[in-house]
């Protein structure tokens, strides 16, 4: 499943496990020709030029967030100059409400912090595919320097 949300000149691309999980995330040139795959598409849909930066981070449990920033600044015809830059073994949490994740989910054993009136999901075990698809509905998945401050600083709690 690939999820793609954009907002001015930056493009979110949230590729769940499914999609690479016959992929190394840790081998670089497996997935580096996989973004260049991916990314020849969505060039071409998005009809992008100009400077690229893909900052790509990875988890074990969700797979893949490409955060995709553009520049138009230096514009040349038919061209594109690409950045990339690997995060690998992120820190993805999930900002839910904590009593319908318990309710309506199976998911157990994962850790929860609470940190400035919020509650944030860590998925730090397999989960079904059910469970996965009601918490990918219900929260918002944070993955960038955020969830290192929230990890410090929040009350752990486990479900």
């Amino acid at each position: 499943m690939i999820f793609c949300e954009v907002s001015d000149n930056n493009f979110i691309a949230k590729i769940s496990n499914d999609i690479i999980e016959n992929i190394d995330i840790f081998d670089i040139d497996e997935v580096e020709n996989f973004i260049k795959n991916l990314f020849k598409e969505f060039i071409k849909k998005h009809k992008l030029r100009g400077e690229v930066e893909l900052d790509i981070y990875t988890n074990n449990y969700y797979g893949m967030i490409i955060d995709i920033k553009t520049d138009n600044d230096f514009l040349f015809e038919d061209e594109v100059n690409v950045r990339i830059m690997f995060h690998l073994n992120n820190i993805f949490l999930y900002e839910i409400d904590y009593f319908d994740i318990l309710e309506n989910t199976n998911i157990r054993n994962c850790n929860v912090y609470y940190y400035n009136d919020r509650f944030y999901l860590e998925v730090t075990c397999n989960i079904d595919d059910k469970d996965y698809f009601t918490l990918l509905e219900s929260s918002n998945i944070l993955w960038d320097d955020t969830t290192i401050e929230i990890v410090k600083n929040g009350v752990k709690l486990t479900i």
